[in-house]
């Protein structure tokens, strides 16, 4: 069974609201907005604009033959801006088209990298 403070943090990425999550939990969700902050400072150090995203993942969802890998400029503005978690899909363009490791990506949102045994 997973600590109170994970299962806090995975019902708060879902929007599943529960008043079982205790105060001191609901503190490690604040991290969020931050998460947009880095997406949109890498954006910007590579000298993209949220429509250059959006071209590069249409070239992304075309060789992958999957269109679940369209970023819209309007969401990854939402994603930068706002409570959004994209979908992994998603997580996987921004990765390739940001140039660095999905890990990382993940990392922002509060999962950690896996281990080796």
């Amino acid at each position: 069974m997973a600590p109170a403070c994970h299962v806090a943090a995975l019902l708060g990425y879902t929007g599943i609201r529960s008043h079982a999550i205790t105060s001191n939990c609901m503190k490690e969700l604040k991290h969020l907005p931050k998460t947009g902050q880095h997406l949109r400072t890498r954006r910007l150090s590579l000298g993209l604009t949220l429509r250059d995203v959006h071209m590069a993942s249409l070239g992304l969802a075309r060789e992958l033959r999957k269109p679940a890998f369209v970023l819209p400029a309007s969401r990854l503005h939402d994603i930068e801006t706002k409570k959004i978690t994209p979908s992994i899909y998603r997580l996987y363009t921004l990765a390739r088209v940001y140039r660095c490791r999905l890990t990382e990506l993940l990392s922002w949102y509060g999962i950690p990298p896996g281990t080796r045994d």
